[in-house]
């Protein structure tokens, strides 16, 4: 098992890891019995880009769609 964190490469690579810090954190909150199976059976992190938000979007929903746990966090503007 292991857990997808996927930002933007339109950000700064330090507002790029807050924004995986954040997501991680809201995950944790929203799925907590896959972050438990996560953390103990494997705690394998993979950070991966897209190119545009709205490539992120459609990343989410497809994966919503196969009903994989998903958590996203939104910088408040």
């Amino acid at each position: 098992m292991k857990l997808y964190l996927v930002s933007r490469q339109d950000l700064s690579p330090g507002l790029r890891a807050a924004q995986l810090c954040h997501a991680l954190r809201a995950f944790v909150e929203e799925h907590p019995a896959a972050d438990r199976e996560w953390f103990l059976n494997s705690n394998t992190l993979v950070l991966l880009e897209t190119s545009t938000e709205d490539e992120l979007r459609k990343l989410v929903s497809a994966a919503r769609a196969e009903g994989v746990a998903t958590s996203e966090f939104l910088e408040p503007d």
